[in-house]
């Protein structure tokens, strides 16, 4: 990270050694359109720091709310380290299955959190998360959907993300328990899995 904030500082940027390759990258984007000689002479000086950085520009993301997030069971089973994991919300229905937790649409405000990856890596990313969810299968009914949301970080910035709905919605609400409010944040009520946990 030290050489990264070595070469981007001449760029005009304040860039710190704190600052995560995401940000860089974002505030790289930007200066692109002020300093276009300046990034020529980034991709002459590191050709492959530039490429890394571009692909950062054009991150893919994920949205879990249950056993995936960091803290829950599952947070070992992503197959390759994030770029980034920020909490963020979305709307929707959130049910308790026990072990696990069930989304669908609906108009509550569900807390979680968005898992942020190069394009080159989400392929990878999503079949393994495709069969811990059951989805798309060969012969085995969907248990959950993956579908793309626009969900919002807690610093305001809207992505869209893939996340996973439950298949059958109707069935659920027989059987499941509806997660209600529970955590505070910016004078609004969101819904958590398990519920009472912190959102971060």
């Amino acid at each position: 990270m030290v050489r990264v904030v070595q070469w981007l500082k001449p760029l005009g940027g304040r860039f710190t050694k704190g600052d995560s390759i995401v940000r860089i990258a974002c505030q790289l984007a930007t200066l692109t359109w002020t300093f276009p000689t300046r990034f020529v002479e980034l991709e002459e000086q590191s050709p492959l720091l530039l490429r890394r950085l571009c692909q950062m520009t054009k991150l893919q993301h994920v949205f879990v709310y249950g056993t995936l997030k960091k803290g829950q069971c599952r947070e070992k089973c992503w197959p390759i380290p994030p770029e980034s994991v920020r909490p963020a919300w979305t709307l929707g229905e959130l049910y308790d299955l026990g072990p696990y937790p069930a989304m669908v649409q609906g108009g509550y405000l569900i807390a979680g959190q968005v898992w942020s990856y190069i394009q080159q890596d989400i392929l990878a990313v999503t079949k393994v998360l495709d069969e811990i969810e059951v989805t798309n299968q060969p012969g085995i009914p969907n248990e959950y959907d993956r579908v793309q949301i626009p969900v919002l970080t807690q610093d305001n910035e809207e992505l869209p993300a893939w996340t996973y709905h439950y298949s059958n919605p109707n069935q659920l609400k027989k059987f499941a328990r509806l997660v209600l409010p529970t955590v505070s944040f910016q004078m609004q009520d969101f819904v958590i899995w398990p519920a009472g946990t912190l959102w971060n």
